[in-house]
């Protein structure tokens, strides 16, 4: 595994529920926002991903005291990408919302999307980017 030391880390996208999960419950989505946070992976992000984090969180799952440290760290760490898409695919059929992270992941040329979403993880690969599970990641990464 690359360290923050090392010129490239390798960017991934976290799906919502990976988020959500990782700071609710721990677990595995857990390990991996401790890895981001530690600067072993370079979460990427867009305006319309950070807005979706944010909607989720405020809907009372946690205190906003308790994520309060994530906005910070999305906005100050060098360990966070923000990406422009500006293709807009529409591949994702049953549930729209979730293109958001296929946009992103084109537009910034990111190698992992993680998600515990199966409309995500039944597409495999998009457009060269891997989508797996939070445990398949951290077995592939590790």
């Amino acid at each position: 595994m690359k360290n923050a030391g090392d010129a490239k880390l390798i960017d991934v996208i976290l799906d919502t529920n990976v988020i959500i999960s990782g700071m609710g419950w721990g677990g595995t989505p857990g390990k991996i926002i401790e890895l981001w946070k530690k600067g072993k992976i370079k979460m990427c992000i867009s305006a319309e991903i950070l807005e979706e984090y944010l909607e989720v969180l405020q809907r009372g799952i946690k205190p906003p005291k308790d994520y309060q440290w994530f906005i910070r760290l999305l906005e100050q760490s060098r360990n966070t990408k923000i990406i422009k898409p500006v293709k807009h695919f529409k591949i994702i059929k049953e549930d729209p919302d979730d293109n958001i992270f296929l946009d992103c992941a084109v537009a910034g040329k990111v190698k992992y999307i993680i998600s515990g979403d199966r409309h995500l993880l039944d597409l495999k690969l998009f457009k060269g980017t891997k989508i797996m599970e939070p445990d398949e990641f951290l077995r592939k990464l590790l």
